[in-house]
């Protein structure tokens, strides 16, 4: 799931109200240790990290580049200065010898006139440029989990599978979907989804082919996608009231290829839409959610509801000044966390503003 907050979008209409940069998100891993944010400068836009732990800035870098940011995603890959030194080591110890592939973080930015640029944690530079990869404004770009591919969507609706070891698209496909917002890839890249207006493309990414078409209750654009740990699962949100989660098991060639029916639709809030929304999973079944709305408040729902019900909220989290006075959450995600040496999970949320966001990690279970 690449999606973060757009100035263009529908969803950051209500979301300017209470954050200051224009995108943001903490990074993908167990134990997530830094939190993201672009924002706007006079000229060029500007990439900070803050470290998780610390609360304290890590990195700060201006984007050279007049280009804007359209979309921000995070992932691991072995950048090239760590391949010369596991080269160097081969040379040294002999061919056979192992080693180690330690993956680094890498934050992974779409620009408004179709460049990637790659960031890395590590080198605290740019370390990858892709210049004009597709001829329109990027609106999602995601990075598998092994690292060796990109998945980008334009507005126009095209989508490319870029290798990152030959530095060029493998694949190419076009969507028949009408104002597309979102991606995401599962666990073992195999499959793509693909939101749009009202509706959801599963693309079988070996075959470049859709094998079923999620169709959702309004016709609103789809601004969230992600894949439950195993697959089996993938929720979407249109920045709305409300979450829905679908089956991604396509069986048999009988199966229906349009699909209506969602295996749970969760109304997050009376009067309240989806900011962001996270997922993390231990079974096919047992599922743990969390959404971030756009007043500020984190729900979790934790269940193993049976298809067709809606999982009671089992965790609320609001920061309050006083007893009417709400602070916004601006982010969340689920984490892991040690308890009295049980892993569990944990919530960790950022708010405040872009200039110094706290952080914190507020809830474990």
């Amino acid at each position: 799931m690449g999606k973060t907050l757009k100035k263009t979008d529908s969803i950051a209409t209500a979301t300017e109200k209470v954050t200051d940069f224009l995108f943001a998100s903490f990074d993908h891993g167990l134990e997530s240790e830094y939190f993201a944010t672009v924002t706007e400068g006079i000229d060029r836009d500007r990439l900070r990290l803050y470290g998780v732990g610390s609360g304290q800035m890590t990195h700060d870098h201006d984007l050279e580049s007049k280009e804007s940011i359209s979309c921000l995603s995070w992932g691991t890959m072995v950048t090239n200065a760590q391949q010369e030194r596991i080269e160097s080591s081969k040379k040294k110890q002999g061919k056979k010898t192992k080693t180690k592939v330690v993956k680094n973080k890498v934050v992974v930015l779409g620009t408004d006139v179709g460049s990637i640029w790659i960031y890395s944690v590590e080198q605290e530079r740019i370390i990858k440029k892709l210049p004009g990869v597709t001829d329109s404004r990027l609106v999602d770009v995601i990075l598998n989990t092994n690292g060796t591919h990109l998945y980008f969507l334009s507005h126009t609706g095209a989508i490319v599978a870029w290798s990152v070891e030959k530095d060029q698209p493998v694949s190419e496909w076009k969507t028949n979907l009408k104002h597309t917002h979102a991606l995401a890839v599962n666990n073992d890249d195999s499959l793509l989804a693909v939101g749009g207006e009202g509706q959801i493309e599963l693309w079988d990414i070996g075959k470049g082919q859709i094998i079923k078409t999620f169709k959702c209750q309004d016709k609103h654009s789809i601004q969230q996608l992600a894949f439950s740990q195993h697959g089996s699962t993938l929720v979407s949100s249109n920045g709305k009231k409300s979450i829905e989660l679908w089956n991604t098991q396509h069986g048999s060639s009988k199966d229906k290829k349009i699909s209506s029916k969602p295996t749970h639709s969760i109304l997050v809030n009376n009067d309240d839409g989806v900011r962001h929304l996270d997922l993390t999973s231990t079974t096919p079944q047992d599922l743990t959610l969390l959404t971030v709305s756009d007043k500020g408040t984190v729900t979790v729902w934790k269940s193993q509801a049976a298809p067709g019900t809606i999982p009671a909220p089992t965790t609320t989290i609001k920061v309050m000044a006083s007893k009417q006075d709400q602070i916004p959450v601006l982010w969340a995600r689920l984490t892991r966390s040690n308890n009295n040496n049980k892993t569990g999970h944990a919530v960790v949320i950022a708010r405040g503003s872009s200039a110094r966001p706290l952080l914190e990690t507020v809830k474990s279970f």
